[in-house]
C-alpha cells in the first residue's frame, strides 16, 4: 500500500466497529476503461476491484471532482447496479474546484444526469486534505 494516489493494486480490507456492528471497508484499485487496461498487474487489479464490488453491501464510487465525471464513472456505477449493491458517490478533491454560488448545485445536476439510472444514490463532497491516496 502506498500514500501516492493511483498506486493501489490490490484490495485492502479494513474492519471497523460502529455502534456495535462490524463494518468491512474495502479500498480497491481504480477501474479504468477496458481498452486502457494494461496486461498483467493492472488487469489483475481491475479483477480484484470487481470481486470487491461483488462482496460489498455498499460501494463508494470516488470521483475526482476537479477532473469531472467520466463515461467510465457511469460504467463503474453500472457494475454496482448490475451487482445489486448499494452505492454512494464521493466527489473527492472538492476543495480544488473553483466555485461560485452555483457550483455545488451544478455539479449535483451533472452527477444526477450521469447516474440517472441510480438517481437515488447519496452524494458526498470531500476535500483533498482528507484523501489518503
Amino acid at each position: 500500500m502506498s500514500e501516492i494516489p493511483g498506486t493501489t493494486r490490490d484490495a485492502v480490507d479494513t474492519l471497523i466497529r460502529y455502534e456495535g456492528k462490524s463494518i468491512l471497508l474495502v479500498d480497491t484499485a481504480g477501474i479504468r476503461r477496458r481498452g486502457r487496461i494494461e496486461r498483467g498487474i493492472e488487469k489483475y487489479s481491475v479483477l480484484r476491484a470487481m470481486q470487491a464490488v461483488e462482496r460489498a453491501d455498499v460501494a463508494a464510487l470516488v470521483i475526482d471532482a476537479d477532473e469531472g465525471i467520466s463515461a467510465q464513472d457511469a460504467h463503474v456505477a453500472g457494475y454496482v447496479l448490475d451487482a445489486a449493491k448499494g452505492m454512494i458517490v464521493v466527489a473527492n478533491k472538492w476543495d480544488l474546484v473553483k466555485k461560485d454560488t452555483n457550483t455545488a448545485a451544478q455539479y449535483t445536476r451533472e452527477i444526477r444526469q450521469a447516474f440517472r439510472f441510480m438517481d437515488y444514490v447519496p452524494l458526498v463532497f470531500t476535500s483533498a486534505a482528507t484523501d489518503s491516496g
